[in-house]
């Protein structure tokens, strides 16, 4: 059946003058079995169970139509609320490699100025070897040290 717009007003009720609509449907015989079993054991007409059942998938359609705005609107206020926290972390973990990149120049002036010529090692293997010990440092569990 065809329900273009025109076809649809022939379909339309007025709501003003009735609060319930009657709806005829047609089920096969096992299926009307099956409802006719559960209104049974639940103690509710036939007509009752199917109510509350069209109920429920429309309550879900709707539910699940908006999921997608609802998700979004989460999204964009978590975002809102994080994102200052996020930008002064990163904004620490950029002052924080400044702060070692200037420890590490330092350590190697030092040493090139203040330790006798004779005594220095070659910087770039103290570092290599400072920067091993660091990193095995940094990965090593809390409880162990």
């Amino acid at each position: 059946m065809n329900l273009s717009k025109k076809n649809l007003k022939k379909f339309e009720v007025n709501t003003k003058k009735k609060k319930n609509m009657r709806i005829n449907i047609t089920f096969t015989v096992d299926t009307y079995n099956q409802i006719k079993h559960i209104a049974n054991k639940k103690n509710m007409y036939m007509a009752q169970i199917i109510r509350d059942w069209t109920l429920e998938a429309l309550n879900g359609e709707v539910n699940s139509d908006n999921i997608n705005l609802i998700t979004q609107i989460i999204r964009e206020q978590l975002s809102d609320i994080i994102r200052p926290s996020v930008e002064r972390l990163a904004s620490l973990s950029a002052k924080t490699c400044i702060q070692a990149g200037v420890a590490a120049y330092l350590s190697a002036e030092t040493i090139m100025k203040f330790v006798p010529i004779e005594l220095q090692e070659d910087v770039e293997s103290a570092y290599s070897a400072a920067r091993k010990k660091a990193i095995a440092f940094t990965r090593k569990n809390v409880n162990e040290e």
